[in-house]
């Protein structure tokens, strides 16, 4: 395996092991119901399938060579695992977490405004653009990137 698959393979495994939910008190029902209306209230339902392949394209970027393969594997396993459907529960949760029942009504009732709905409508294409800075900014500096990584895996 390649160098910069398993670099790709690594980061979406990090991508995806930072979702885990801390040890909190369970939420009420009222209060993961409130996690779930503003997160329908963002439209992210709507926009989790553009959301992962957005994820995906920027992980494969590189990988002219394994690019096709890769990619459509890991839709396959992103349809199946990571999906609305399949992540609402433990979103909602991780969500209640972080915000209070409270706060999250506010924020639906922010995303439900005309300026919050534009957010929400813009928000992918801003993401993008600020994956593509990082991933330009990552490309000017490769070298340096490399080397600081490198250096990183020696030390114990």
């Amino acid at each position: 395996m390649s160098f910069k698959i398993t670099l790709v393979i690594a980061g979406i495994l990090l991508c995806f092991g930072g979702l885990s939910v801390n040890a909190q008190p369970t939420p009420t029902a009222s209060h993961l119901q409130a996690a779930e209306t503003f997160l329908l209230a963002t439209g992210i339902d709507k926009q989790f399938d553009d959301m992962t392949d957005m994820m995906l394209t920027t992980f494969t970027i590189q990988m002219p060579d394994s690019k096709t393969n890769l990619e459509g594997a890991m839709k396959k396993f992103m349809g199946k695992y990571f999906n609305w459907e399949a992540t609402k529960s433990q979103l909602s949760a991780a969500y209640a977490s972080e915000f209070s029942e409270a706060d999250l009504k506010e924020l639906t009732f922010f995303y439900n405004t005309p300026v919050g709905k534009k957010y929400s409508q813009k928000f992918l294409q801003l993401t993008q653009k600020v994956l593509m800075l990082g991933q330009k900014i990552a490309q000017d500096h490769q070298t340096e990137l490399l080397q600081t990584m490198m250096e990183a895996l020696k030390k114990p």
